[in-house]
């Protein structure tokens, strides 16, 4: 796993790394705003090497806007960075990029931003917490899929690190894999 970001402090990223008893490593690398040498774009030299020598790698960007090259309402933007992420799967890498959804809309948007960014990717959800003070238990719901997928409903234990299934079942080493 290689995660690209420009959003949180080591500080942050320390502290949810210990609360999910998870550990960089060579299995995990953190790119951040805290290294000698600021994250590159997705599509950057530095991350296309890597991920042409891990196939089957996750790349993780948090957050889409912090790498957007423009402008999030726009769809020539937006459909430029969709592409650069695009270059990272035809190597062989799966992308996950974090982006927020609109906190303006009245409709709720899942989103926000242009169109584009439902239209140009594979899979999309919308996260939701059951508690925003403290992470408890997030349901991620699908509102676009290019392949099949489940609604998947986690429950995290904050004070052990396990997330579960709605039915109670461990599900922390299935996530990590």
């Amino acid at each position: 796993v290689l995660y690209l970001d420009r959003e949180n402090p080591a500080g942050v990223v320390a502290e949810r790394l210990n609360r999910l008893c998870m550990a960089t490593g060579p299995d995990l690398k953190f790119w951040g705003l805290w290294n000698d040498q600021e994250p590159c774009s997705p599509a950057g030299a530095a991350v296309l090497t890597w991920a042409a020598k891990n196939p089957g790698a996750l790349v993780v960007v948090d957050s889409a806007l912090s790498f957007l090259d423009g402008d999030e309402n726009s769809a020539s933007d937006v459909k430029q960075f969709c592409g650069d992420l695009r270059r990272l799967t035809a190597l062989g890498a799966t992308v996950l990029t974090l982006h927020h959804s609109s906190e303006k809309s009245a409709a709720g948007s899942k989103y926000r931003g242009s169109s584009y960014w439902k239209g140009g990717v594979d899979v999309a959800f919308h996260m939701v917490s059951s508690n925003p003070a403290r992470l408890e238990r997030v349901e991620l719901e699908p509102f676009k899929a290019r392949v099949t997928v489940d609604r998947l409903s986690l429950r995290f234990d904050a004070d052990s690190g396990e997330f579960r299934n709605l039915e109670g079942e461990t599900q922390t080493e299935r996530l990590r894999e």
